[in-house]
């Protein structure tokens, strides 16, 4: 049984020109960093194609996500039913402007065996999740 190990991050920033977003993810294991940017997405948004591209890049059966971002934890592990349930909507607002998203993460993703866990950003860690955190921000 193959396991694989990601680390994601994701931000946004607001410019002149709109609102553009950066995710990235990367395997230690393979050393494979995964880039990608768009615009009009929040950093919340960001974080969760960064999760996406890894079940595109690595379509394992076994996947550990180490996430600094607690909404995509939560949405992961606990809110996705909920969520899918008020047709990808929170108070009247489409969750994230990520629908297409987390119904593909719902689809795709979820018969996966997914580990999810909590990497706290910026804080000293244990020094090689320190390390890898810091290549995927």
């Amino acid at each position: 049984m193959k396991e694989s190990a990601w680390f994601t991050d994701g931000s946004a920033i607001v410019t002149s020109s709109g609102r553009k977003w950066t995710a990235a993810a990367y395997n230690p294991s393979t050393d494979t960093v995964l880039p990608e940017t768009g615009i009009g997405g929040s950093s919340q948004y960001a974080e969760l194609k960064a999760v996406v591209m890894t079940f595109q890049e690595d379509p394992s059966s076994h996947v550990t996500i180490n996430t600094d971002s607690w909404a995509v934890l939560k949405g992961l592990t606990t809110w996705m039913a909920t969520w899918k349930s008020n047709e990808w909507m929170i108070q009247g607002k489409v969750v994230w402007r990520g629908k297409e998203v987390w119904d593909y993460i719902l689809k795709e993703v979820h018969p996966c065996t997914i580990k999810v866990g909590h990497v706290d950003a910026h804080v000293p860690l244990v020094p090689d999740f320190e390390n890898y955190n810091r290549v995927a921000d």
